[in-house]
């Protein structure tokens, strides 16, 4: 009957390293997830917000038989219903929105609000809305500036 004892405390034993090794893992990965698993979450949810604007964009589309004016902006989807609110990016800005050729142009300047960028820094848009042409070209298409051309 002693051993059995034994062999309760050493269950208990057992639980007890397992409970503390969890609540070690669990505080290692709140405080020590790299940045760059955060920064790839906020690109993803970037791109899925812009997705869905893309969305209600082809709705307005539909609707009314054309792309509201970069004047109007993202703010006639709302008017028209196609979106209940403007959404905001994961950075807490506005999304810029801008209709150059016929194309609307959605996108995001990301984690330093600024145009351009690398890594975190870079804008945020999403290709499916662009015509070939312009997705074969070398980066995001930034309407605040005209093409030399």
């Amino acid at each position: 009957m002693h051993w059995l004892g034994w062999r309760h405390h050493l269950r208990e034993a057992l639980v007890a390293v397992n409970v503390v090794a969890g609540i070690f893992m669990a505080v290692g990965f709140v405080f020590f997830v790299p940045t760059s698993i955060c920064s790839r979450v906020k690109q993803d949810d970037a791109r899925s917000d812009i997705q869905n604007i893309g969305h209600a964009l082809e709705l307005y589309r539909r609707n009314s038989g054309h792309y509201p004016s970069t004047t109007e902006g993202l703010q006639a989807l709302v008017s028209h219903q196609a979106l209940e609110r403007l959404p905001i990016d994961p950075w807490g800005t506005a999304y810029h929105y801008a209709l150059g050729r016929g194309v609307p142009r959605v996108w995001t300047d990301g984690a330093d609000g600024l145009p351009g960028g690398e890594g975190d820094d870079a804008d945020v848009f999403n290709r499916s809305l662009l015509p070939r042409w312009l997705i074969e070209s070398d980066g995001p298409p930034l309407i605040s500036v005209p093409p030399p051309y």
